[in-house]
């Protein structure tokens, strides 16, 4: 069997004689084939296994028990190691047991789950990581979950439908309130509204009001695209789209618009080809045969920077040549690991990677400088960066909390520690031998009081957490008037300060994708810099001093150099960071530490050597970032975040975030705090507005949220759209793609991308190529259940280096499935009409009365009589003792839970069931349909329809079920 793809390229698929996949033939430039074999294997309660071969990327083999379920898999790993994880499940299905992925004589967490009679989680051991208590408990029609850990309780009560109603934690109360058709309508902590929406008659969101960045709105045309936006400022941007659904113009009144065009033929067919952005600047790109980039180009002030990319027969990025002539050659193992990183014109080595752990984490590497570097981690946690001579930095974690307790670098022989609430907001950070400095909070998440800052924070009256002023503010806060002007999409456009009579002015110019490209600095009026964003690659130009082409290389083990060209010549800087990506320390080429610059918590330079924060060293004119990765703005004490500029000193950003950190958190809805008060933990948070958040990740790049809708079959051909947020690549996100049998293609914020994957049994592995992070490649494993997903992966990629994840959310699966009926289950002899309830809670002796039809014939009052006491018309009935005074002691059997096709068998001989719970309604089956749903790339599922009379309406309905009943059954044996 072939495909054919629009771009012309062509997969060939052969299958075994059962029809399973047994080789795959993907386009290449050189032909190689993907092999799957399958075995028999009866160790360890595996019945049988598959085993993919991916020449160029790791083996995976999986065994399976005798019901299908996946019980172990080992997947090839660096140094052909095998990476092995294993799971275990109760009779009933439930996952009981799983490792993490780990090698041979690591240490990792096995987490343990206990469920109760109904299969919920009541209680999840992760060892070392610590154990988390789930309680369940209904009242007044709504289920109240609580969550019970050494970091604290949380709370959320959810209503009939699965909507969350209140959310609790140690900083109080949210309270959510929802439209008929399920939409939010408002949030409120305690009596003060946060956020509120209004919707059009389709159900879609026209209005949202948040009580920090005011009102935005929304329209949409007949296709349901959003056609304008409107933010509280009036600022209005227009879309239009193209037949595809695809974006072809976005403007704000009185500026240029946005373009978008896309290849129509030829290779990168239907992939975007050009941009071209509000301010001017202009984005190109080229494809090959099989649709990978070749070249991306951005005019920026007239001048083209080009960059141009090479692959290897698997799709991993071989070489990267930067506009100024700088390209990096990039080299793997068999399995597809990155193995070195080298200059392409030269025979330095850049980067060698040596050992990575099983959770894909780079523990060993070596740098050009000749020094080796050693990463030891604890369950996935980092707790020790060793570099000789240049690093020695331990860190202690509480791990239940997941909180940073204590930071050591042995070589400056200097000693931090940390204490945090409840909310693992930092509280104190002491270094030793010197004062604690202290951080107090309102419960909303706004600082009252730091020490270094001030003695009172007070706020905005209208804005519910921006910062108006602080009382007795220390020497730390310059006395200098800054301003700041925003573009109308909430970026900083110019910021002006007079210091000591030396004004600065720095101006921002932007993409297309609200990302700035340009930056321009001015003293007195005069220009003295000029400097040019492009990813990884940056350009400067200032005053009196030649141009300097910077280029920012990333490796699985982070940020692992900065090579500067300046006259044609490389000079060679090899970087050391910290867990938070923070930029610690440079060497030369000859391993000597050139530089060395340290933070606080909260990201506020202070002295290397002895962590205070008089005669800090100034900034080289080279080195512009530092805490967390970002560009430090020495000329005004700020951090761009990429999204907004962030004081370290107040510890508060200047503009409010226009995504919401976490819904069900009252610190999640403080838009100007930063992180979450957490700056030992995460990192800074930005993007656009979202609300409803289907999709929750966290990893290395932070935490993530977002919405994808798609439509297709999975793993033959999909389109899908995205958007979303993720926290410390500082920006939202969007996308819209498509693939066809694993190859995939798109465009989106971070430019066009295109790859390969492949995927079975829940094993994810693909290689790609995007315009912003270059290759990338990844593999990861998740799973649907009742259509939460949930997945973990690891990954690299040219521009971010080393990633990993762990996502959740929620899959609205619209493909067509095959719905084939295999059984049914009639109750013999039931009434052919329904009996209605008189009112009374008396739907016990309704149903009864149903039945008794069958039987007996006794009338409502005789029924009545017999069950006597055990009816209670204003509390409802004992349903057990009622049925037995009805039907005889030994007639009536009672089940917690029982299996439909039990209730069926039964159904079919004559002998009936009642479906109830004490005082709950009770209902009468009288069908049991067995069904079998097929989707092409999945196995069969099976459900069950179970036709029900019920006394509410003295009707029928149905109801679906895909699994064991849960609710109290009780199966009468009548004697005829």
């Amino acid at each position: 069997m072939t495909s054919v793809g629009v771009d012309g390229l062509v997969t060939t698929y052969q299958y075994d004689v059962f029809g399973r996949p047994a080789v795959t033939l993907p386009p290449a430039p050189a032909a190689y084939s993907i092999t799957q074999s399958y075995g028999w294997d009866l160790a360890g309660g595996a019945v049988w296994y598959s085993l993919v071969s991916h020449p160029g990327k790791p083996d995976v083999k999986i065994w399976y028990d005798l019901v299908g379920r996946e019980v172990r898999r080992e997947t090839e790993g660096f140094g052909n190691q095998a990476v092995t994880q294993v799971q275990t499940y109760d009779a009933r299905g439930n996952v009981v047991s799983s490792t993490q992925p780990y090698k041979a004589g690591e240490t990792y967490i096995t987490t343990t789950t206990q469920f109760d009679q109904y299969n919920r989680p009541t209680t999840i051991n992760s060892g070392a990581l610590g154990t988390k208590t789930i309680s369940y408990a209904y009242a007044a029609g709504e289920l109240t979950t609580t969550i019970t850990t050494l970091a604290g309780t949380t709370s959320q009560k959810t209503d009939a439908s699965g909507k969350v109603t209140s959310s609790t934690d140690d900083g109080g109360t949210l309270a959510y309130t929802y439209f008929s058709h399920g939409g939010i309508k408002e949030i409120k902590n305690g009596a003060v509204t946060i956020a509120s929406s209004q919707y059009d008659t389709y159900g879609r969101q026209i209005q949202l009001t948040d009580a920090n960045a005011g009102a935005t709105n929304y329209e949409y045309n007949a296709l349901g695209e959003l056609v304008t936006q409107t933010n509280a400022n009036g600022a209005a941007y227009a879309l239009t789209y193209d037949a595809a659904g695809r974006i072809l113009t976005r403007a704000k009144a009185g500026e240029p618009a946005t373009t978008y065009q896309y290849r129509a033929s030829g290779n990168g067919i239907n992939q975007i080809e050009k941009v071209t952005g509000f301010a001017g600047n202009l984005e190109e790109y080229t494809y090959d045969g099989y649709g990978r980039m070749l070249t991306s180009k951005e005019t920026v002030d007239g001048n083209p920077y080009i960059t141009t990319y090479a692959y290897n027969n698997y799709g991993d990025i071989a070489s990267v040549l930067y506009p100024s002539g700088f390209g990096t050659n990039h080299a793997y193992d068999g399995n597809g690991y990155p193995t070195t990183i080298k200059n392409t014109n030269s025979s330095v080595t850049l980067y060698t990677n040596t050992g990575m752990n099983g959770l894909g984490q780079n523990t060993a590497y070596a740098l050009g400088n000749g020094k080796t570097s050693v990463i030891n981690y604890d369950y996935g946690i980092p707790k020790l960066f060793s570099t000789a001579g240049v690093q020695n930095l331990e860190l202690t974690w509480d791990y239940t909390k997941g909180n940073l307790t204590k930071r050591k670098d042995y070589i400056k022989n200097r000693e931090e520690s940390f204490t945090f609430d409840n909310l693992s907001r930092l509280l104190t950070a002491t270094v030793a031998g010197k004062p604690a400095q202290t951080v107090t909070y309102e419960p909303s998440g706004n600082i009252a009081s730091k020490t270094d800052a001030g003695q009172q924070f007070s706020y905005h009256p209208a804005k519910l957490n921006a910062l108006a002023g602080i009382i007795a503010p220390t020497t730390a806060l310059p006395m200098l008037t800054q301003d700041v002007t925003y573009t109308a999409f909430n970026q900083p456009d110019k910021i002006t300060e007079n210091g000591s009579g030396q004004p600065y002015e720095l101006t921002y110019t932007y993409g297309a994708d609200y990302q700035r490209i340009k930056g321009v600095m001015k003293k007195n009026g005069a220009l003295i810099n000029t400097h040019y964003y492009f990813g990884s690659y940056e350009k400067d130009i200032t005053t009196g001093v030649p141009d300097k082409h910077l280029h920012y290389i990333h490796t699985p083990a982070g940020l692992s150099a900065i090579v500067i060209r300046e006259s044609g010549t490389d000079q060679y800087y090899y970087t050391y960071t910290d867990h938070l990506g923070s930029l610690l320390t440079l060497t030369a080429p000859n391993g000597t530490v050139i530089l060395d610059q340290n933070f606080d918590a909260w990201g506020r330079l202070r002295h290397p050597a002895n962590w205070d924060y008089v005669n800090v060293p100034a900034p080289t004119s080279y080195l512009y970032r530092g805490f967390t990765g970002h560009e430090h703005l020495t000329n005004f004490n700020l951090i761009n975040m990429n999204g907004r500029m962030y004081d370290p000193v107040v510890g508060r950003v200047l503009s409010p975030d226009n995504f919401v950190q976490n819904p069900y958190s009252t610190q999640g809805y403080n838009r100007y705090s930063y992180v979450m008060n957490n700056p030992l933990k995460y990192t800074d948070p930005s993007g656009q507005v979202v609300f409803i958040i289907p999709q929750i990740g966290f990893g290395k790049n932070g935490f993530s949220l977002g919405l994808e809708i798609g439509v297709g079959i999975p793993g033959v051909l999909s389109a899908s759209a995205t958007a979303g947020y993720n926290f410390k690549s500082e920006k939202g996100y969007w996308s819209v793609q498509g693939s066809v049998y694993g190859i995939y293609g798109g465009y989106g914020s971070s430019g066009w991308f295109a790859g390969y994957g492949y995927r079975y049994a829940g094993l994810s592995i693909g290689v790609g190529y995007g315009a912003n992070e270059g290759w990338n490649a990844g593999l990861s494993y998740g799973g649907t259940y009742n259509n939460f997903n949930g997945s973990a992966g690891i990954g690299w990629s040219q521009k971010g280096g080393f990633d990993w994840n762990i996502t959740g959310g929620y899959t609205f699966n619209i493909e067509k499935p095959t719905h084939t009926k295999i059984g049914e289950y009639n109750l013999a002899g039931a009434p052919e009409n329904g009996l209605k309830q008189r009112g009374g809670f008396d739907c016990l002796i309704c149903a009864s009365e149903y039945l008794d039809q069958m039987s007996n014939g006794r009338s409502y009052e005789d029924i009545s009589a017999a069950v006597g006491d055990f009816y209670n018309p204003n509390a409802g009935t004992n349903t057990m003792e009622a049925l037995r005074a009805l039907y005889g002691e030994n007639n009536v059997a009672g089940y917690a839970q029982i299996s439909p096709l039990t209730i069926g068998r039964q159904l079919q001989s004559g002998n009936p069931a009642i479906m109830a719970q004490n005082n709950n309604h009770a209902i009468v089956p009288t069908r049991i349909e067995q069904w079998q749903k097929t989707y092409k790339s999945h196995l069969p599922k099976t459900y069950f329809k179970i036709k029900y009379m019920n006394p509410a309406t003295g009707g029928f309905d149905h109801f679906k079920t895909n699994r064991t009943i849960t609710i109290p059954t009780f199966i009468i044996n009548f004697s005829r």
